[in-house]
């Protein structure tokens, strides 16, 4: 589901801004999904401009299962360099586990061949504006 993103400024700026952008996208959610995991996607332009924001996969309480084709399926189609990858933790949680950790390694090494690049994937909390970035926490999965 691509996601309007006209009322959204429209270059990222840092992981806060994509962050605080998703973060919106999440609390927009009906209150019966509050308790799901969401994983999306933005896709951006050589300048940081969003082209897109879709959702990818809607999941359980403490899982999403997003399938690494579809992160770049818009990415493609529409012309994206680089892409944020975005899902909530609803227990409030940022610490990314290990399945996290894999699935960002993963999406980078495709995003590589795919010649777009995994610019961040963001853990956003349940409550605030609290976040969690792989690259700036300067993971692995991200900056090598």
């Amino acid at each position: 589901m691509n996601i309007p993103i006209n009322s959204y400024e429209q270059q990222i700026k840092n992981a806060k801004h994509a962050a605080n952008i998703f973060m919106s996208i999440l609390r927009s959610r009906p209150e019966e999904d509050k308790h799901k995991e969401f994983f999306y996607i933005m896709g951006l332009n050589s300048q940081n401009n969003i082209l897109f924001v879709d959702l990818i996969t809607m999941g359980s309480i403490d899982c999403a299962s997003p399938v690494i084709r579809e992160c770049f399926r818009w990415a493609i189609v529409k012309n994206a360099v680089g892409i944020i990858a975005c899902h909530n933790h609803p227990s409030g949680t940022l610490a990314p586990s290990q399945q996290d950790r894999h699935f960002t390694r993963k999406l980078k090494e495709a995003g590589s061949i795919l010649n777009c690049t995994v610019l961040d994937h963001i853990i956003v909390g349940d409550k605030g504006d609290c976040f969690y970035s792989f690259s700036e926490a300067l993971e692995p999965s991200i900056t090598n």
